[in-house]
């Protein structure tokens, strides 16, 4: 299986747990990088998707790692400077929901400090899932575009978390 075909494979997955991807997007390309960052780049809806392999010793891992992360990106893609922290980090929590079998990953997420930002305020703020945030997307379709207003409407009692507000509100 070839690497775009197992990343599909992938964004599928993602897909059942929080809802289909926007269609006008088309997955043109995924390739392997070795850089500190690996952003999407999208030109005319095309999606060139860069899988980062140089955060981890375990390149196995990490690529397994970066293509979940990736996926979530992909359901919605946006430019970087448009990406908020909620969607940073529900793709951490997508990854690690398939790679924490080796729990030393973890260690990796607290050495990155943005996704250990953004998975702490992702995992404090109480009642958000992974059903409530395919109810958000299915409400809204973004993750990075969602606000509070959608976030009640998805089912959140308690919109008014300090954590909420700074994954909605903080641009990643």
């Amino acid at each position: 299986m070839d690497l775009k075909t197992k990343f599909l494979s992938i964004v599928v997955q993602a897909e059942k747990l929080y809802g289909p991807r926007d269609g006008k997007f088309i997955i043109n390309e995924v390739k392997i990088v070795d850089s500190p960052y690996s952003p999407q780049t999208i030109v005319e809806k095309k999606c060139l998707v860069n899988v980062n392999l140089s955060v981890s010793t375990n390149r196995f891992l990490n690529m397994a790692f970066e293509m979940y992360h990736e996926a979530v990106h992909c359901l919605n893609p946006c430019y970087r400077e448009d990406c908020n922290y909620l969607e940073e980090a529900v793709a951490v929590h997508f990854s690690l929901k398939y790679v924490s079998v080796d729990l030393r990953y973890r260690e990796v997420i607290e050495q990155h400090d943005r996704y250990r930002e953004a998975l702490h305020a992702f995992e404090s703020v109480p009642g958000l899932s992974d059903e409530m945030i395919q109810q958000l997307r299915l409400g809204c379709r973004s993750l990075s575009g969602s606000t509070l207003l959608d976030l009640t409407t998805a089912g959140l009692e308690n919109p008014d978390n300090e954590h909420l507000i700074k994954l909605i509100s903080k641009a990643y």
